[in-house]
């Protein structure tokens, strides 16, 4: 490592020279690099992106399957289609997030982004419905197993909540079915709150690829 100090005036200039062997000057010249950038994409985004399509598809599943075993009252979560477009929007942020990973347009990545910005809304949205939906399913299901079901046979005087609870908890003689609604329900929380969290994961990834893209484009 060589220095030299030149005075000019009132300035005085000091020349550092690292050799190429040096640790320090190899670890300045690797900090950024177009194949370091390359790899950091890759590696995250799609995984990430793979993550937010498989929640978003076991979502519809779950939702198709909800929607045909409810015959004549629906749930809250039924009746809002939360499992629909809360699973299209997050295998949408998925795919956009997948493109992440080979794509150096700034533009794309601004879009991937966005549809990552709006699926941890609206995700936060549906973990809200799912939440009270999980609420009342195992609320009504300890309810169910624990009194005597002829205590609300008599539904003339009974609101349409009643009626819900009735007809999808009292009415059925297995205790097996109010483990099993309240399985789904929490099965469909996991997936939304880890669809939740991959996006905001996404967006502080996603920040980080939109500064090292900004750097290359001005080197």
């Amino acid at each position: 490592m060589a220095v030299s100090t030149a005075q000019v005036g009132n300035l005085s200039i000091t020349t550092q020279i690292l050799p190429a062997t040096d640790d320090a000057a190899t670890a300045s010249g690797a900090k950024k690099t177009p194949v370091t950038f390359k790899a950091h994409k890759e590696l995250h985004m799609k995984a990430l992106g793979t993550v937010l399509i498989l929640a978003g598809l076991m979502q519809i599943s779950f939702g198709i399957i909800m929607t045909a075993a409810e015959e004549e009252l629906y749930s809250l979560t039924t009746q809002s289609r939360v499992y629909f477009w809360g699973g299209l929007v997050g295998i949408y942020a998925g795919c956009m997030t997948v493109v992440l990973a080979t794509t150096e347009n700034v533009k794309m990545i601004k879009a991937s982004l966005g549809s990552n910005a709006v699926n941890a809304v609206l995700g936060a949205v549906a973990l809200i419905l799912y939440m009270v939906q999980l609420y009342r399913e195992t609320t009504i299901s300890w309810i169910a197993q624990y009194h005597d079901a002829a205590t609300h046979c008599n539904l003339s005087r009974t609101t349409d909540r009643d009626s819900y609870d009735y007809y999808y908890y009292y009415g059925y003689d297995s205790e097996e079915v109010y483990g099993l609604r309240v399985a789904v329900s929490s099965l469909v929380l996991l997936f939304a709150l880890t669809a939740f969290f991959t996006s905001v994961s996404v967006i502080v990834l996603g920040r980080k690829v939109l500064n090292d893209e900004q750097y290359f484009m001005l080197n």
